[in-house]
């Protein structure tokens, strides 16, 4: 697979310098991207390559068309006026970093499904003009207490007055006056311009005239992909009552999550509540929730890997470095829905920035700002949807924040959800922080799960930490002494942190605990959890945590278990005044092999 890139020559870019600097297999300089064409072919490997090209909108799209045509599909842009409000040297990089992310990113997700609007499912109160909107997408009903004047088509009319906004068993109905006197109606979605109840705040209840169709949409989108799934084997909730892992549903903005901890558990994803934001993926320490629209979390962690090894003193890149060293970068994770804004404001913003596109940055696991951080950005910035609540920026913020100040770098995390390119600028001239050093056993280590990203992290930057706070991992404790070695903690543990690899020793790898505090229904309650980790402990891969006498079978002289553990059932069989003579001494192996 060949990763190309094409920088296009105009005025005042720094063109063969950038093309120089992207970490790409063939780079090109064109003044007309035509010419770029035939290079581009010769240096193809066949399917799966990628390419991307430093261009303004219109020859990005005449080549992309053209190269199309030719089988290349996967072509990224990378938009130049990013490096406008920046020095030469400064803008050669931020855009060099920047091309780079962008071939390593990871690759479109599925399209959106169509949209079809099915009757009653979309009910408009009082204004014709929004009901035709959305029947160009289906049929709608517009309730009305006059006829519209005029005729709609694809709106079927009821007549009455909206009353008010009741709940029944299949969820909130609107509480009609009507001809033949009160009835209900039960819309998935409910466009109500003159409402002012508490329900206004739901998405349910649309009350905005302007950017109401594209509301609707968007949510009639959401509610027919496919659902977002919970694998339960992986999954580390709680079971038969005792807590465990609540993750996704402390960070979901919609309340879409419910879990149980009884039985087996379960964590229950609500189809009307859940959108597919993605923060409960982000969340997730397992993986074990999935989406269509999942992000690649190594593809991404490559990316920022390239963006900062690019654009960042003393790394291997090949950027014609001046003075005192290049000033720090930031790393602007950008929601596609924003990438207009975005771009207009670090077009005129002096701090080298650069953009990695996502489709939401509410997507991001605190994990991987930490990381970016400890790979040499001086921050990041979420730059967010202000569609999308901002609490699910919110929670992605506050613990990326509080694990860097552990780590003595400070807050290097910011958010903001707006179309406003001062805001977005604001956000990122707040950013403020001098760069650490990357680590060779930091980069191109190929992660795939938050709390890997969390822990290498964390090894790289807490040297000097005795406990630092981490959303994706958790510190656990043994208490030696009274430890049966009953296997219960190692059979739970989703991620095979905690193992019992034989009858006298349990181990425990630091770097794979999720803190997800299953465990905590050890019989002999000395296991502990805390969301506080040891970096040291981080760093010294699996070790030993019990070590106790083993019981060996007196039939084929094999270990089978720990004489404390054995203790303890000679102990509970005498507490129940049943004889203990009954062969404890003889492995199950052996014990079947008798009868």
């Amino acid at each position: 697979m060949s990763e190309l890139a094409v920088v296009h020559r105009r005025g005042g870019l720094p063109a063969r310098a950038i093309a120089g600097a992207i970490p790409a297999t063939e780079t090109f300089v064109a003044g007309d991207l035509e010419e770029a064409i035939a290079p581009i072919e010769r240096a193809r490997d066949g399917a799966g390559d990628r390419l991307v090209v430093v261009a303004d909108e219109s020859p990005y799209r005449e080549l992309a068309g053209a190269l199309a045509d030719r089988g290349l599909d996967d072509t990224v842009r990378v938009e130049p006026r990013v490096g406008d409000g920046l020095g030469e040297s400064a803008a050669t990089r931020v855009l060099a970093a920047a091309a780079g992310a962008a071939l390593a990113s990871p690759r479109p997700g599925p399209d959106e499904p169509a949209v079809t609007l099915d009757g009653r499912s979309i009910v408009v109160v009082d204004d014709a003009g929004i009901a035709a909107d959305l029947a160009i997408h289906g049929r709608v009903t517009l309730l009305a207490a006059e006829p519209p004047g005029r005729r709609l088509e694809g709106v079927d009319v009821v007549h009455g007055r909206p009353v008010g906004l009741v709940d029944g068993a299949g969820g909130p109905s609107l509480l009609v006056d009507g001809p033949d006197g009160a009835e209900r109606l039960s819309p998935e979605q409910l466009v109500w311009p003159g409402y002012d109840g508490d329900r206004a705040d739901e998405r349910f209840v649309h009350t905005a005239r302007t950017g109401v169709v594209a509301d609707v949409l968007a949510v009639v989108r959401d509610r027919v992909r496919d659902p977002v799934v919970v694998d339960r084997e992986v999954c580390a909730v709680g079971r038969r009552g005792q807590p465990g892992c609540d993750a996704c549903e402390r960070r979901c903005p919609y309340d879409a999550i419910g879990i149980s901890i009884e039985g087996d558990g379960a964590v229950a994803v609500d189809p009307v509540d859940c959108i597919d934001c993605g923060a409960c993926l982000a969340a997730c320490p397992t993986e074990a929730i999935a989406s269509p629209r999942a992000l690649d979390l190594e593809a991404l962690g490559r990316a920022v890997e390239v963006a900062v090894g690019t654009a960042t003193e003393g790394t291997d890149s090949r950027l014609p470095f001046v003075g005192d060293g290049p000033e720090p970068i930031v790393l602007a994770f950008v929601t596609d829905a924003v990438e207009p804004a975005a771009t207009a404001a670090l077009a005129a913003e002096e701090t080298p920035t650069v953009p990695i596109a996502v489709r939401s940055a509410s997507r991001i696991p605190p994990a991987l700002v930490t990381y970016a951080v400890a790979a040499g950005a001086a921050g990041v910035v979420l730059v967010g949807d202000p569609g999308e609540p901002y609490t699910a920026y919110e929670r992605i913020v506050e613990p990326a924040n509080r694990t860097l100040a552990d780590l003595g770098v400070g807050e290097r995390c910011r958010s903001v959800a707006s179309v406003d390119p001062g805001e977005i600028a604001a956000a990122i001239a707040a950013v403020d922080g001098e760069p650490v050093d990357a680590t060779e056993e930091l980069l191109g280590s190929g992660h795939r799960r938050a709390h890997e990203f969390a822990a290498a992290a964390i090894r790289a930057l807490g040297s000097d930490a005795e406990r630092v706070f981490a959303e994706s991992l958790g510190r656990v404790t043994v208490d030696a002494d009274g430890c049966t070695l009953c296997e219960a903690c190692s059979e739970l543990c989703p991620t095979g942190a905690i193992d019992q690899p034989d009858a006298s020793t349990l181990t425990l790898d630091a770097a794979d605990c999720v803190g997800c505090g299953l465990f905590l229904g050890c019989p002999e309650d000395v296991i502990a959890v805390d969301d506080r980790v040891d970096p040291a402990e981080l760093s010294a891969g699996r070790r030993t945590v019990v070590e106790a006498e083993a019981i060996t079978c007196r039939e084929c002289g094999r270990e089978f278990a720990s004489a404390a553990g054995m203790a303890s059932v000679e102990a509970a069989l005498e507490d129940a005044g049943v004889p203990t003579d009954v062969g404890l001494d003889v492995c199950p192996d052996c014990r079947r092999g008798s009868f």
